[in-house]
């Protein structure tokens, strides 16, 4: 009678199926290229033209900045959407502690030879998206987000190193 009113206590992390968690590698590194790509694409042909008309220009210098921040904008908004359709616990939270662990790697792979920097935006931004996904299904809330604070101050320490 005992073992019948008892509650049973509910497990501390939420299930993930190894298919949902590839899935999230997946949009991970579809984002990186995205984010990656339209970047790019945005500094090229859009922000570089505008700002960049005259040598003179201070403005020339911020147009790659411009380009990041309006492309991880547009990546990240299409990357929640992809996040919500695959039922990750958390999206938002997934989201924002990989696009502040990431912020400027992709303007880092613009420097780079043009494969190898879209090769390391794909691979960190599917990395990012699964470990924080992972994370995420801790059930407490405040120790997710503690978990996930100090990995994002300890990613932006070994990107600044």
């Amino acid at each position: 009678m005992a073992k019948a009113k008892q509650a049973e206590q509910p497990v501390s992390i939420i299930p993930m199926l190894q298919s949902d968690f590839m899935s999230i590698l997946v949009l991970g590194a579809v984002t990186g290229l995205v984010i990656w790509g339209l970047g790019l694409v945005l500094n090229r042909y859009v922000f570089d033209v505008y700002l960049c008309q005259s040598e003179l220009s201070s403005q020339c210098a911020s147009a790659k900045n411009y380009s990041a921040v309006v492309a991880t904008i547009i990546g990240g908004i299409a990357a929640l959407v992809g996040l919500i359709r695959l039922r990750v616990y958390r999206p938002l939270l997934v989201l924002i502690a990989s696009v502040l662990s990431l912020w400027g790697v992709v303007q880092i792979g613009w420097n780079l030879e043009l494969f190898t920097g879209l090769v390391i935006a794909v691979l960190l931004y599917g990395l990012a998206f699964g470990l924080y996904s992972w994370i995420a299904r801790i059930r407490e809330f405040w120790i997710s987000l503690l978990v996930i604070i100090l990995l994002v101050v300890a990613v932006r320490l070994a990107l600044v190193a």
